[in-house]
């Protein structure tokens, strides 16, 4: 199962994608031209990233966690909830959750995005 975490709660994914509103689903695709069919092979095609910080490298990558903020939050309710204010969302308040069950047991792995780091693993900076 797939969550996201933002603001101490955590969302379902595939609830708020594949039980969105037709409203809701019709305004993402009107306002950023994600569908809900690119959200989920956007998914998909995370999983051969090789680390976190390639999500930087993909628009389609950094549109899935909008897109997908956005629907989680109008399928709990937050109607008020933008696609412009999805895109102003810091990605350092989201997290991935992927809970891989064995067995019955959950194996939750948060999956926190890093920010990108200059030379010899310290934090880029932008030189004026």
């Amino acid at each position: 199962m797939m969550r996201l975490g933002y603001k101490g709660e955590s969302f379902d994914i595939q609830d708020a994608t594949n039980n969105g509103t037709i409203g809701d689903v019709r305004e993402l695709l009107k306002e950023s031209g994600v569908s809900v069919w690119k959200i989920g092979r956007t998914l998909i095609g995370m999983e051969e990233m090789g680390s976190l910080l390639e999500v930087y490298e993909s628009v389609d990558r950094l549109d899935f966690f909008a897109a997908a903020l956005f629907l989680c939050l109008r399928k709990a309710g937050r109607k008020d909830f933008t696609w412009s204010d999805a895109l102003a969302v810091p990605l350092s308040d989201i997290t991935l959750i992927i809970d891989v069950r064995e067995g019955g047991d959950a194996d939750p792995k948060v999956s926190d995005l890093p920010t990108p780091e200059g030379p010899e693993g310290s934090p880029a900076t932008s030189e004026t």
